[in-house]
């Protein structure tokens, strides 16, 4: 499980060191998302940690702890086949906006 409250490069090196087995994930929606493929952004930020802050074609930008930001770039949504991102904000991605929280509410740091 990603605990958001890590900053990016640790949760970059945990998705990483997952892959292919078992794989990093996280909730969203109360549905797993596993997380295949990331990259730690340059940008900083003051959103809560698994906060959505930036949709991009083929980029979903997460707050990660101490202010930093991991990019999303491969996922896999619950049922769904392992797919780069601009692929799934095409389809069942399209809802998604910034706001949404990754994670469990309940997540301790």
């Amino acid at each position: 499980m990603i605990h958001w409250h890590r900053p990016a490069v640790e949760i970059y090196n945990q998705v990483r060191g997952l892959a292919p087995w078992p794989v990093a994930h996280t909730t969203i929606n109360d549905k797993r998302l596993k997380i295949w493929r990331s990259e730690v952004s340059t940008k900083e930020t003051t959103e809560a940690p698994g906060t959505i802050i930036h949709i991009g074609d083929d980029t979903i930008s997460v707050a990660c702890g101490e202010g930093t930001v991991l990019n999303l770039k491969e996922i896999q949504p619950s049922g769904k086949k392992q797919m780069d991102v601009k692929t799934f904000l095409l389809g069942a991605g399209k809802d998604w906006k910034p706001g949404l929280k990754l994670g469990d509410a309940n997540e301790t740091k």
